[in-house]
């Protein structure tokens, strides 16, 4: 009995001692690798690399690609059919949740021990963590700096869909959004030729992020475009803080404003900013949803373009935007944009007090 108790306490002793020696061993264990897909289909990625695709195509696990998967290859179906139901809300997937109603691609799990634990051959496009242990995860971004501004946008669409095996949908979608943003932005310098006013005379437009309310986040940044004669007004005054930040504000005065987070209607009614030339002419406008101007939006790029410019020369410009999303939209997606959705789009409603927006309001009779 003696013996007994003696190696019962000398093991319980060594317990803690021997479990750390097994930790330690575990950290020069091999990587579980995934063996190659039996059948599979290679693809080169936006970084130049070879990227395995299991066939049959299992899907897509798009994590904050979701929108861009949607947009860019027109088929919701190729997204993954997994994980615990989920309801997206409106908000994170803009507009396209009209066009695909009821979509519900599951809420699949980001943790790296669950990921691997579940996959069935799946595509990730926001795990580039899985690389490593032989998974599809290919690259969507190249990078360069001699990309022009719209090659990632360009590389993205293709490679989603080199992805889902329908390359010449990639090239279709490309090219109907270069048709669309020359004809828009051709349109644009037409009805501005011979009438542009001097530089002087042109308006001063700032970005501006100002949550309602809240200056700790307050941010502006000159709108410059030497397609509609804009420069930069914020050049040369550097920002060191929000209270400086503020300071270039004031005294950049301008005299239009696009509020990229916060409502026009608080900004024009806070009386701290009374004294802006944009205040006082009711030339402050909201843009939060899709004509946003998100870098990559292949949908709304030409229409937020000439949104812009109609709001900046609203005397030169005909409104012709109503018009130009429709046809996007129909021609892109063969969905037609009734007076809701375009009211959706255009933001009629968080816009009714500023000066001239009347102008996207739906034509009468």
């Amino acid at each position: 009995m003696f013996l007994f108790y003696r190696f019962f306490r000398e093991f319980i002793w060594l317990c803690p001692f021997a479990a750390v020696g097994f930790l330690a061993l575990t950290l020069f264990r091999p990587a579980p690798v995934f063996p190659k897909p039996v059948q599979f289909r290679i693809i080169t990625d936006a970084m130049g690399e070879k990227v395995f695709i299991p066939q049959p195509f299992q899907g897509f696990i798009p994590g904050w690609y979701l929108f861009d998967v949607l947009q860019k290859t027109h088929r919701p179906e190729a997204l993954a059919k997994v994980g615990s139901s989920r309801s997206w809300p409106t908000e994170r997937l803009g507009f396209i949740y009209y066009i695909y109603p009821g979509l519900n691609p599951g809420a699949f799990p980001n943790d790296l021990e669950s990921i691997l634990a579940n996959d069935r051959g799946y595509v990730y496009l926001a795990h580039s963590e899985v690389r490593r242990f032989g998974l599809a995860a290919p690259s969507l971004m190249p990078v360069g700096r001699s990309l022009g501004a719209d090659d990632p946008m360009f590389s993205m669409t293709r490679v989603l869909n080199d992805i889902a095996d329908q390359s010449g949908q990639g090239e279709i979608i490309i090219e109907l959004f270069k048709r669309e943003m020359s004809w828009v932005e051709s349109g644009v310098e037409i009805e501005l030729t011979g009438v542009l006013p001097p530089a002087k005379r042109r308006p001063r437009a700032l970005s501006m992020v100002c949550p309602d309310g809240d200056w700790t986040r307050l941010w502006g940044s000159g709108m410059a475009d030497s397609r509609l004669g804009l420069i930069d007004i914020s050049s040369g005054l550097v920002a060191t803080g929000r209270e400086s930040d503020v300071e270039r504000i004031l005294s950049m005065n301008p005299d239009l404003i696009i509020l990229r987070v916060g409502t026009a209607e608080v900004f024009l009614n806070d009386p701290r900013w009374q004294g802006l030339e944009a205040v006082r002419r009711r030339r402050v406008y909201t843009n939060i949803t899709d004509l946003n101007g998100y870098t990559y939006d292949l949908d709304n790029i030409p229409g937020a373009y000439r949104w812009l410019a109609e709001l900046v020369y609203p005397d030169l410009l005909q409104p012709r935007l109503r018009h130009i999303l429709r046809s996007h939209y129909l021609n892109s997606y063969q969905f037609y944009l009734n007076d809701f959705y375009l009211d959706f789009l255009l933001q009629l409603d968080l816009n009714s007090g500023s000066s001239g927006y009347s102008r996207f309001e739906r034509l009468s009779g």
